[in-house]
């Protein structure tokens, strides 16, 4: 994925971009939604073919980035495990989702992405369903938070389909106009 949008260029992170990931993830005011993983987790994760990263940038510089599990995976099922914006709301984080999650869908044999939000992420909601994940259903107090104090938190089960495409079926390439159809659905 080499995407270009009004300004905005989208491609798989490198080693190189851990330093802005991690200063991202700790922006103030994202602890109490953004996961945050040390340098050894992030270079490891970088090397493990089961996660996939993708970095938005702007005139050269990062300004949002994602993390994807479960990329290629044999249940086809593939996880948006963490998105994260330098600047939020001016639209980034959507192009950059919309992106990846083309990206998912053109690259790989998944007929199915998902992601957790906080209940109370307001602003995280909104994007979702922007995009066209709707809400599955909320797994109380599956998320540890180790911040202090640490506390378990809800989350809510967000996930976009192939719509009528089987499991045993290869979803259309990114880019058709099928693609971006079928995964429609609605929060």
């Amino acid at each position: 994925m080499n995407n270009k949008n009004a300004g905005i260029t989208f491609e798989r992170a490198s080693k190189g971009d851990v330093p802005f990931i991690m200063a991202t993830e700790r922006t103030d005011g994202y602890d109490a939604f953004v996961g945050r993983w040390d340098k050894a987790r992030h270079l490891a994760a970088l090397d493990d073919r089961n996660y996939a990263y993708f970095i938005a940038r702007e005139a050269d510089d990062p300004v949002a980035f994602t993390i994807v599990r479960d990329w290629a995976s044999p249940e086809r099922a593939t996880c948006v495990k963490r998105i994260v914006v330098s600047r939020p709301g001016n639209g980034v984080g959507r192009r950059l989702l919309r992106a990846v999650v083309d990206t998912i869908f053109g690259d790989t044999h998944a007929h199915r992405v998902w992601l957790g939000v906080f209940p109370e992420n307001a602003r995280a909601r909104r994007v979702y369903e922007a995009i066209g994940f709707k809400a599955g259903g909320i797994a109380r107090g599956s998320a540890f938070l180790r911040r202090r104090p640490s506390r378990r938190a809800d989350h809510v089960g967000a996930q976009a389909g192939m719509g009528g495409v089987s499991a045993t079926r290869t979803p259309p390439r990114a880019g058709s106009h099928t693609a971006r159809a079928r995964y429609a659905p609605r929060w």
